[in-house]
């Protein structure tokens, strides 16, 4: 194998890896979102009661980034893009950001930048990584 090659498909495993590790790690966010909502939620959110409704949306979010990432991953294991997976990634993060903005006037002190850390956050390392897989090919 030509030297230039070999150093395409390196590349190409890795780029793979790091989404593949970034579903994981999205994942395994959205199992504690439906597990403790209340607690995962807090910052973003406020301290919920006993009972609080918001866990019906906080545990809908983490339902969508299991069955998301799950399945993302799924298909990058099976030799599928990684293109249509990162997007859908993305929407779901701009979703929430969106969402959040537009109430922020009923957030808690430090909701709205909670939710700017952690889902702009997010969005711009999915942006990185869809970078990384067009270079790919």
């Amino acid at each position: 194998m030509r030297g230039s090659r070999r150093v395409y498909l390196w590349c190409m495993a890795r780029s793979r890896t790091a989404v593949l590790a970034n579903f994981a790690l999205r994942a395994a966010y959205g199992a504690a979102m439906l597990t403790t909502p209340g607690r995962i939620g807090e910052p973003w959110l406020g301290r919920p009661a006993p009972t609080a409704p918001s866990d019906v949306p906080l545990r809908g979010v983490g339902g969508r980034e299991v069955a998301l990432h799950l399945a993302g991953g799924a298909a990058i294991l099976r030799g599928a893009p990684v293109r249509p997976w990162l997007l859908a990634s993305l929407g779901g993060d701009l979703t929430d950001l969106a969402s959040t903005i537009a109430q922020r006037r009923q957030l808690p002190p430090g909701g709205l930048r909670a939710c700017l850390l952690a889902g702009g956050g997010s969005a711009l390392l999915t942006i990185a990584l869809l970078g990384a897989a067009a270079a790919e090919g």
